[in-house]
C-alpha cells in the first residue's frame, strides 16, 4: 500500500466510526503507526495494537477479562460500541512519526502539526466534548494550545501510552480523566483557592460575593452594576443608599486558603471522586449564638477601628458568617439576645449572610435604607422566596 493510499484508507476507516450524535469523548493519540495495517480503526489487526486493547478494556467492562486474541476477533463489535458510546479517536499528527524519533523530535513534529490538529478537532468536537490526550508527548505539545483554543481538555496530567509495562498507569490515569465528578470537585476547589487568596483583588471578589448573595437572600432583584465599589474604604460597597462594610466571623485559627489548597492537592492525587468522601455529622447553629458572636465583634470594632460615632452611623455592617460545615451547617431560628448594646454602639445597620443563601438583618436604625428596615429580625432563606423553587 502506497503512503498516499494508506492515508486515504486510514481516514475512510476513521470517519466510518464517527459518532452520528456528536462526540462525547475525543481521544487524541500521537500519530498513525508506521505500518498502516496496524491502524486503530482497521478491523483486522493481529499484533502491536496495545492502544486498541487497552482502551476497550478500560472503557467496557465486558472487555476487561478478554484475552488479546478474543478482543481482536471481536474488534468490529467493540469499535461499534466505541462509536455508539460517542467515543472517537484522532491522531495529533497526520503522518507517522519518524523512525526512532526522540521525545524532543516528536514534540517538534506535534507542535508543527498543531494548526491542522485544531482544525480537525473543531470539525468533530462540541463545546462540551471532553478531550483526552494520550501519551506524554501529545500532552506536553498540545494541551496548552488546545485549552487556549477553547477546547475541554480533561486530563490535567499526561496519560502514559499503554505500551509494555505502562498499562496499569494508563488505566489509572484514564479513569481519573473520565471521572466527571472528580473533575467537578477539582474545579470547585480551584475556584475556592482563588476565592480565598490573600491578594487585594480576591478580597474584593469575596466582598462583592457577600453583598450580592445577601441582597438576593433578603428577596431583592437588582442589576450587577448597582453594586459599586467606592474609591475610599470604608465602605466596601454601596447599593441603593446602603454603605456595606463587609466583615467575617469564622472558626478561630481557621486558614481557609491553606485548607482549600490541601483539599485540592488531595483531589488531584485521587484516582476517583469516591476517595474524597468524608464522614461528618452536620449540625445547625442557633441564631442566638450567631447574634452573640457578631455582637462580640461589633463591640471590639467600636473600641478600635471604628471609634468615630459618625463613621458607625454611616455604615451598614454586613457579616459573612463562615464557619466550616462540621461546625455550622444551617441556622435554627429561635430566641435572640437583647440587641440594645448593638443599638447603643450606633451602627446604622448590622446584618449577616450565612453560606450563600441565608441572611438576617439583626438591627437597622431609622436612617438605614428601607429595604433593610423592612426585614429587620427576619431569618430569610433565598430558597423560601417566591419563584425560587
Amino acid at each position: 500500500m502506497s503512503s498516499g493510499n494508506a492515508v486515504v484508507s486510514i481516514e475512510v476507516a476513521r470517519k466510518s466510526y464517527l459518532p452520528s450524535g456528536g462526540v462525547e469523548v475525543l481521544f487524541i493519540a500521537e500519530a498513525p503507526p508506521a505500518d498502516p495495517r496496524r491502524f486503530f480503526y482497521f478491523e483486522r489487526v493481529l499484533a502491536h495494537d496495545s492502544l486498541y486493547l487497552s482502551l476497550m478494556r478500560a472503557l467496557f467492562e465486558e472487555a476487561t477479562d478478554l484475552d488479546a486474541v478474543e478482543l481482536r476477533h471481536r474488534k468490529p463489535e467493540f469499535l461499534e460500541r466505541f462509536k455508539a458510546s460517542r467515543y472517537y479517536l484522532l491522531d495529533a499528527s497526520d503522518a507517522p512519526m519518524p523512525a526512532k524519533a526522540s521525545p524532543s523530535k516528536k514534540r517538534r513534529v506535534l507542535t508543527a502539526a498543531l494548526p491542522r490538529l485544531i482544525e480537525k478537532v473543531r470539525e468533530v468536537a462540541a463545546d462540551d466534548t471532553r478531550i483526552v490526550l494520550i501519551s506524554s508527548t501529545v500532552h506536553s505539545a498540545c494541551c496548552a494550545s488546545l485549552t487556549a483554543a477553547g477546547f475541554n481538555v480533561v486530563n490535567m496530567e499526561a496519560i502514559d501510552f499503554p505500551s509494555s509495562g505502562r498499562q496499569r498507569e494508563f488505566f489509572r490515569k484514564l479513569g481519573r480523566a473520565l471521572d466527571e465528578e472528580l473533575h467537578r470537585i477539582i474545579r470547585a476547589l480551584e475556584a475556592s483557592v482563588r476565592f480565598f487568596a490573600a491578594d487585594e483583588n480576591s478580597k474584593r471578589v469575596r466582598e462583592r460575593y457577600v453583598v450580592e448573595h445577601f441582597l438576593r437572600s433578603i428577596g431583592l432583584t437588582f442589576e450587577a452594576d448597582e453594586i459599586v465599589r467606592p474609591d475610599r474604604d470604608p465602605p466596601d460597597a454601596t447599593f441603593r443608599g446602603a454603605a456595606f462594610e463587609v466583615k467575617e466571623v469564622q472558626r478561630e485559627g481557621r486558614r481557609r486558603h491553606e485548607e482549600y489548597k490541601a483539599k485540592l492537592a488531595k483531589a488531584r492525587a485521587a484516582s476517583s471522586a469516591a476517595e474524597l468522601l468524608e464522614h461528618f455529622s452536620p449540625e445547625n447553629i442557633a441564631i442566638g449564638d450567631v447574634y452573640l458572636r457578631i455582637m462580640d465583634d461589633t463591640r471590639a470594632l467600636a473600641a478600635t477601628r471604628y471609634r468615630s460615632v459618625a463613621t458607625r452611623r454611616s455604615l451598614d455592617l454586613l457579616y459573612y458568617f463562615n464557619l466550616d460545615m462540621e461546625t455550622s451547617w444551617g441556622i435554627d431560628d429561635g430566641a435572640r439576645p437583647c440587641i440594645a448594646p448593638l443599638i447603643t454602639e450606633g451602627w446604622r445597620s448590622v446584618s449577616f449572610l450565612h453560606g450563600s443563601r441565608t441572611a438576617c438583618v439583626i438591627a437597622a436604625g431609622s436612617t438605614a435604607p428601607g429595604f433593610l428596615t423592612a426585614v429587620q429580625g427576619v431569618l430569610m432563606d433565598v430558597s423560601d422566596l417566591p419563584d425560587n423553587e
